[in-house]
């Protein structure tokens, strides 16, 4: 009678483990929050603005963090470059084995050592039409050894909604410029013969100064 009253005791034991086991798997500590999020557009790019807060964020030595913007509308979405927060053991991994870092080589690499506080995030980007009313969010996936992915969550959002883009006319009256006065003078030294009033342009320095006159 106690025999079997033993095992089934040890079977809700193991079951229980298990459970446990997998809920750790699947629950990410989120450590990281958004302090600021801005999309600006200017003219055919737009430039996306993040401060994350890293203040309570913990990398363990043997795993590696990848925090990944995506500015979303309904259907559409596009990935930013990530940010990688690796602990020591997976940094000198990664670094060792190619093709390098998880997501490539626009990441942004920090060791887990040297994590700051917080982060300014910023990229521009080509504008679409669709980001009209997009906004950011931000997800989370914790890996392991040889790039095996151990959990991954979406961060709470969205951020930095961007609103629908509309142009604004501006009228500018021009100034008037009021009443214009414009004055034109000149001068030419005329020689005559002795006793005589008429022009001979070919007397003395009268070519010249009859040119003088005509180029007026």
């Amino acid at each position: 009678m106690k025999f079997p009253a033993f095992h089934i005791s040890a079977a809700i034991i193991l079951g229980l483990s298990a459970g446990t086991s997998a809920a750790e798997t699947r629950t990410i500590p989120v450590g990281v929050s958004v302090d600021h999020a801005s999309l600006q557009r200017h003219g055919d790019y737009m430039n996306v603005d993040l401060s994350l807060d890293f203040s309570k964020l913990r990398v363990e030595s043997n795993r590696a963090v990848l925090l990944t913007p995506s500015i979303i509308n309904g259907s559409d979405t596009l990935k930013l470059p990530a940010v990688g927060i690796y602990g020591r053991v997976r940094y000198y991994q990664y670094q060792r084995n190619s093709p390098g870092m998880i997501s490539g080589a626009d990441e942004t690499v920090i060791r887990a050592s040297e994590l700051p506080d917080s982060l300014h995030y910023s990229q521009i980007i080509p504008y679409a039409d669709w980001m009209n009313g997009s906004s950011v969010y931000l997800d989370r996936s914790d890996f392991g050894c040889c790039r095996k992915l151990l959990a991954e969550a979406p961060f709470e959002g969205p951020y930095g909604y961007f609103g629908y883009f509309t142009p604004k006319w501006v009228y500018v009256r021009p100034q008037g410029n009021g009443e214009k006065h414009r004055e034109l003078s000149g001068s030419a030294f005329i020689d005559f013969p002795v006793d005589q009033t008429v022009i001979y342009p070919e007397y003395r320095r009268n070519t010249t100064e009859l040119a003088k006159i005509q180029a007026t």
